[in-house]
């Protein structure tokens, strides 16, 4: 697959030894419902493939349900991604909190792998 590159910069980035490049496009940082733990969306370009592809900080997990990994990793643009993101987020919480849990902070699991 050919490397996609989109200014002169990212050419630095062509090397034989550099794997996995990607350029940093936006970070998001938002509260969700009552609870106070910052969670984190950094959005970023994969130089090789030209995908946009997302990181979060946290994942959710619920009572009754394991922690949530999204499925989906990337969309075509940026604001795809955050939408996949935030839904990520915002679809369990109300499904626990409508099924008459009170959010408590320890649902939000802290992603060991997010810089």
């Amino acid at each position: 697959m050919r490397p996609v590159v989109s200014n002169h910069a990212d050419e630095v980035m062509r090397d034989d030894l550099v794997t996995e490049p990607r350029r940093f496009l936006a970070e998001y940082n938002f509260h969700l419902g009552t609870l106070s733990t910052p969670i984190t969306v950094q959005i970023y370009l994969h130089l090789r493939t030209g995908n946009v592809v997302f990181e979060q900080s946290h994942f959710l997990k619920v009572p009754k349900k394991g922690a949530y990994f999204t499925d989906a990793k990337h969309g075509e643009k940026q604001v795809e991604n955050l939408r996949i993101a935030k839904n990520t987020f915002t679809k369990f919480y109300r499904e626990a909190v409508n099924e008459g849990y009170q959010p408590e902070e320890d649902w939000l699991v802290r992603n060991e792998d997010f810089i």
